[in-house]
């Protein structure tokens, strides 16, 4: 693995290095990887991403508490003075789910760079971003799990048959 091409030496504002080099497929084999790893809602990078970050884009809203139980689990206190449209800075991919007042609201991922969007009621609510599993993820955490299984058991036959099932003496 070689890569085309190195970063230029000369290079010195660091903080915005990586999204110039995504942006310039000259620089460096990285860009290339790039669309490899984002999901298909992106239509281009972004310019600026401050990832977990709640920005309001339409409307009037205030945030007044945020609580960050993990990465895919975050709680937010907003007063909204009339509907307002949200964004979740965060690539939308399938599992994905915002509740406001514990009830599941749509997302629409369809923005240039594939980030949630969603519209937040006027009112005081509590808006919960989470990541879950989605049914196929469940169907194949199963079948490992089931596999593994078989897999421990054909161990334990091979390795010591008499302790599960007596056989037979030969004679």
């Amino acid at each position: 693995c070689w890569p085309r091409a190195y970063y230029p030496a000369d290079i010195q504002d660091k903080p915005t290095l990586p999204l110039a080099h995504i942006n310039n497929q000259q620089l460096s084999s990285f860009a290339y990887f790039f669309w490899d790893f984002t999901p298909r809602w992106v239509k281009k990078p972004p310019d600026l991403l401050s990832a977990g970050q709640l920005s309001l884009t339409q409307g009037q809203a205030s945030v007044f508490g945020y609580k960050r139980h993990s990465s895919v689990d975050q709680v937010f206190q907003i007063q909204a003075t009339q509907d307002t449209r949200a964004r979740y800075n965060v690539f939308y991919f399938p599992g994905w789910q915002v509740l406001i007042d514990e009830r599941p609201v749509p997302i629409d991922p369809d923005n240039e760079i594939g980030v949630m969007d969603f519209v937040i009621p006027a009112g005081n609510h509590e808006v919960r971003l989470v990541w879950t599993q989605t049914p196929l993820r469940q169907f194949a955490r199963t079948v490992s799990w089931a596999a593994l299984g078989v897999l421990a058991g054909m161990f334990f036959w091979a390795r010591w048959p008499i302790v599960f099932f007596k056989r037979p003496k030969k004679r």
